[in-house]
């Protein structure tokens, strides 16, 4: 929770997510916030801001919501010299009476357990992935007719999240009152956010937003996050689960008895499908700049599409070139033992690659280069069919040059290239800049889309024909 808001990176807590669905199913495990052998999450958080989209992480994700006493309120704590002391001060409850209306942490705590106990999406629904990007990210926990939609937006400026309804509802209300503006149109939600902010949107009939108020306070009815039994060690729902039926949930028919998870977006009739995976290079040396934008927006249409990625930064390190060893081809690894080795076993176990890399000169930059180069050249495992794509940025000019020098890389390994609505490039001298290039973001969301349909595709090509017939290799010297 703490690294993917300090490093602002969505993408590891969105393939947490999916990785523990695939793992637990529909068991119902702790979903820690801190606990007392840990340093206190408000202490771990470079931005203190973040500890509401943690909150709301923690209260709207599968799962039952933990965190250690006093972090309700946003006590710091650290480990000193091994010692745990620090982690479990004595509290006096009199001295936080008032914390209810006064601190956001607790008003908010206060509210989204309310809204865990009203409404069951949030330990019923299916969870379903609508929007990821480094910064923001976007989830739905759906029944059969309504759904609660869960936006985060990590960056220190306002921004605006377009989702896809993952129900026919008639009306979007937002639980929290935390949205800048929430338009629903034609089964599309927008919501514009501001900076370090995130809140809940209910898709339904219309309802009255979640208040502190109008919490009861008189209530002993604990605000858990799900049900519990302590008469059985069977996890239970908030509605009991019929045991009696094996039969599994389809795309056609969700039932709300049952959770099966979803990978990535889409209903699956498979509980532990491996999905898709896509690595993609950032051969910019600025981590955030307008390759990284581009990038981002590809990945975002890939999950959308139930591809799983992951961004690797490569522009930032002193990658050298080949040096003609051929030790390679007797050790299948790179001599120099860098970070080529590193992403080698990603570029093997991916689906697709895709390298983003700013224009120098009318080309890509070397350091990006020299890494493909070794990547490529020392490792000998079977690329074809393996599909690849490259996007560029630049402030002005150089783009085709470089678009085309990438993508030799995949043509000459047998890789087919994912194309877009036009040759995929942003434009911008930075990432406000790039932001701004509506076309090239839109190139950008197409590549995705077209790239997921190609591995899907060849998937299924794959398991009905098996790979193209490889003839021996020919090779032909023009000097002899």
């Amino acid at each position: 929770m703490y690294s993917g808001h300090n490093d602002h990176n969505y993408f590891e807590i969105a393939h947490s997510v999916k990785r523990l669905l695939g793992i637990c199913g529909d068991y119902r495990l702790y979903t820690f916030m801190d606990n007392h052998d840990v340093e206190r999450i408000y202490s771990k958080l470079n931005n203190k801001e973040h500890m509401g989209l943690v909150t709301l992480l923690v209260y709207t994700l599968y799962g039952i919501p933990s965190m250690y006493y006093g972090s309700e309120f946003g006590i710091e704590g650290k480990k000193e010299q091994g010692s745990d002391w620090n982690l479990r001060p004595h509290l006096e409850l009199a001295d936080y009476a008032d914390a209810y209306t006064n601190n956001p942490i607790t008003a908010l705590c206060v509210k989204l357990g309310e809204l865990k106990k009203q409404y069951p999406e949030l330990s019923e629904g299916q969870y379903q992935e609508l929007s990821l990007t480094n910064r923001q990210f976007a989830y739905a926990r759906a029944l059969s007719e309504t759904a609660m939609i869960t936006l985060l937006n990590c960056d220190d400026v306002s921004t605006t999240i377009t989702v896809q309804a993952p129900v026919g509802a008639s009306s979007a209300t937002d639980m929290l009152g935390q949205a800048e503006h929430v338009q629903y149109e034609n089964g599309q939600l927008q919501v514009t956010l501001p900076a370090n902010c995130g809140t809940v949107i209910y898709l339904g009939e219309k309802v009255e937003p979640i208040t502190t108020e109008k919490v009861s306070s008189d209530t002993e009815e604990p605000i858990a996050a799900e049900k519990v039994s302590t008469e059985t060690e069977e996890p239970i729902a908030a509605e009991k689960v019929s045991a009696e039926t094996e039969e599994p949930i389809t795309a056609e028919k969700v039932s709300t008895e049952t959770e099966e998870p979803i990978a990535a977006g889409k209903v699956s009739s498979e509980k532990n499908a491996e999905p898709s995976y896509v690595l993609l290079l950032n051969g910019s040396p600025h981590c955030n700049g307008s390759t990284a934008t581009a990038l981002e927006e590809v990945a975002g249409a890939l999950e959308r599409n139930g591809v799983y990625t992951e961004i690797v930064q490569v522009g930032h390190l002193a990658v050298r070139s080949c040096m003609a060893c051929g030790v390679c081809a007797e050790t299948d690894k790179c001599v120099i033992d860098d970070i080529v080795n590193e992403i080698a076993p990603k570029f093997e176990k991916a689906d697709g690659l895709v390298v983003g890399s700013p224009v120098y000169y009318a080309s890509a930059n070397a350091t990006l280069v020299a890494c493909l180069t070794r990547l490529f050249y020392s490792t000998h495992f079977d690329k074809r069919m393996k599909v690849g794509a490259s996007v560029v940025s630049a402030r002005r000019g150089g783009c085709s040059a470089s678009f085309d020098e990438l993508n030799k890389f995949f043509t000459i390994s047998g890789m087919p290239v994912a194309s877009s609505q036009y040759w995929n490039s942003i434009h911008g001298n930075n990432a406000d800049e790039a932001k701004q290039d509506g076309e090239g973001l839109q190139i950008m969301r197409t590549l995705g889309n077209n790239m997921a349909f190609l591995i899907k595709s060849i998937a299924m090509g794959k398991e009905m024909f098996g790979l193209p017939e490889l003839e021996e290799r020919i090779g032909t010297n023009f000097i002899r």
